[in-house]
């Protein structure tokens, strides 16, 4: 499926969270060196600067970014981690949107 108001060919929403540079890269060299992973930054910086403050947002003052927040700070992800989680969510619902051609259900996404 091509997205054309981003100018992407992509078939999944890993594919456009890769294109906004919100997949999880992991730091390894040989075997001695695991670092945390973190976002690779390797697509688009304008999507990642414009996801950071909606994403604080929706974890801070709304109850459903609460709970996701809380979920994953029980599993003992760091908060980076969270905040970065909570960036990709909305490009990966609003693909599936989209892609399905629905309106948006906010029952199937724990609101």
């Amino acid at each position: 499926m091509t997205l054309f108001f981003l100018g992407i060919d992509s078939d999944t929403s890993r594919q456009v969270a890769a294109f906004a540079g919100l997949d999880p890269r992991q730091h390894e060299s040989g075997s001695s060196v695991k670092g945390m992973p973190r976002l690779s930054k390797v697509g688009h910086a304008f999507l990642r600067e414009a996801l950071y403050m909606p994403a604080m947002v929706t974890l801070y003052k709304t109850d459903w970014g609460k709970q996701f927040r809380d979920r994953l700070a029980a599993s003992g992800k760091p908060e980076k981690l969270i905040i970065g989680a909570m960036m990709r969510k909305p490009v990966q619902v609003a693909f599936g949107v989209f892609k399905s051609g629905k309106r948006f259900d906010p029952a199937l996404h724990g609101a």
